[in-house]
């Protein structure tokens, strides 16, 4: 008998049997193939053969989080199947379970979706959302690129994904690919980034594996390029931007560094296609612990990009009002579509950055246009941001034991300031048309 694939695997206590088909209820209604054993397929100390294959078969494993599940030897066993084979794990958590110390540290951060006492209809929907993206391959990698610098993109990326991360509670993980490493130093105390990058924790460990293991015999050396090694884990490399909270959603970020210049500086030869292999896995696994990966590009046409393009889903391309960023945009298509010729191109979205609210009308209307021709150009988010002094990099470094989401611009201190409602509408359109 063929096999059959399954969209999710639920994995709960038998106390919980109720819950457990009210969640397989919700899959199946969503579309979604569900295995759950109904008929106690548990026996003896040892999975059954139907259970093994099942999970095997599944695209991900969704545990229903109770204080019973935490105590069941066969949730245990079947949690750690699933690990050991690379499926993706999300926790719906019943009146507000978290973990028990059994858990593999890396599950303890793993999308976790609150369903309340009774899987709400709205924690239903999410689980449905999160499982139809990992059936499908479909958790987005988000690429920020624009040809033309000086359109907000860093600061864009720091704001407006932040935002996302708050308003839609999805985990996220940044990746700094900019050489000038400019979202790191405005989101990671220098002193702690230093730290990190000692011990090999940055986006640099991603194409060189050996650097997060102290392999220091050529570092610093922009001549030489070693990309033998076990891909990390995004948790092996990446580090949190807010205070741990077990409840909350995660929102790190993979350093940049500097080296990572190298790979476009020398001719790769046989080890170009190694580089990018090890950064496409990097991704994979990050797309199996976060809801939504986010790569932050320098405006260069590079080794750099491409590895990011042919990982990417979707572009993002913020652009100021004015003809240069929209001839940004005629570049990144000729690049996409022309010199790398991707297999998948990623999906495109443009944002408006920096508009101005208003002031002379010639030069309002002027911008009124320009953004017409860029709508023209590319699909662009209705969502547009203005000019405001709080998308601006902070005038100091952050302490070491701050809070970076403190700074942001969509805070509800910031009440009365156009530019938290407008940061909250993209966010909204953003994560909408990101199926987040």
């Amino acid at each position: 008998m063929p096999r059959t694939n399954w969209a999710a695997f639920i994995s709960y206590s038998k106390r919980d049997r109720r819950l457990a088909r009210k969640l397989h209820g919700a899959l199946e209604t969503a579309g979604l193939r569900t295995w759950m054993d109904t008929n106690n397929l548990q026996a003896g100390d040892q999975l059954t053969e139907d259970i093994t294959r099942a999970i095997g078969d599944a695209s991900c494993l969704v545990l229903l989080l109770t204080t019973n599940a935490n105590r069941s030897k066969w949730v245990r066993k079947e949690v750690e199947l699933a690990t050991s084979l690379g499926k993706q794990v999300f926790l719906v958590s019943v009146r507000d379970a978290a973990p028990a110390s059994w858990f593999p540290d890396r599950l303890r951060d793993q999308i976790r979706v609150n369903a309340g006492a009774s899987i709400t209809i709205a924690a239903r929907r999410e689980i449905a959302q999160r499982v139809y993206q990992v059936d499908r391959g479909e958790i987005p990698v988000v690429a920020i690129l624009n040809m033309k610098g000086g359109v907000g993109k860093t600061t864009l990326a720091y704001h407006l994904i932040g935002c996302l991360h708050d308003h839609k509670k999805v985990s996220v993980l940044l990746i700094d690919l900019d050489p000038q490493h400019n979202l790191s130093q405005l989101m990671v105390p220098m002193r702690r980034m230093d730290a990190a990058w000692d011990m090999g924790k940055s986006a640099l460990s991603a194409f060189e594996p050996r650097h997060l293991d102290g392999f220091a015999a050529n570092r610093g050396d922009l001549t030489h390029i070693d990309p033998a090694g076990q891909v990390p884990l995004p948790e092996q490399i990446a580090l949190p931007l807010r205070p741990a909270d077990a409840r909350a959603p995660r929102f790190d970020i993979a350093l940049g560094h500097f080296e990572v210049v190298k790979f476009s500086l020398k001719p790769l030869l046989d080890d170009r296609e190694r580089l990018i292999e090890n950064f496409r896995r990097f991704v994979e696994n990050a797309r199996r612990s976060y809801g939504l990966v986010v790569i932050d590009l320098n405006p260069g046409a590079s080794f750099l990009t491409e590895a990011a393009l042919r990982c990417a889903t979707h572009i993002l391309a913020p652009v100021r009002p004015d003809r240069y960023s929209k001839r940004g945009l005629e570049l990144v298509d000729r690049l996409t579509n022309g010199a790398m010729r991707l297999e998948h191109p990623p999906q495109r979205f443009a944002i408006v950055n920096g508009t101005k609210r208003a002031g002379n009308p010639a030069v309002v209307r002027g911008e009124r246009e320009v953004v017409e021709e860029i709508k023209r150009l590319w699909p662009t988010l209705k969502s547009e941001l203005g000019e405001s002094d709080l998308l601006r990099a902070r005038p100091r470094p952050p302490r070491a034991d701050e809070d970076l989401t403190y700074w942001m611009a969509h805070q509800p201190w910031h009440a009365g300031r156009a530019i938290r409602g407008e940061l909250i509408a993209a966010a909204e359109e953003l994560a909408s048309e990101l199926g987040v």
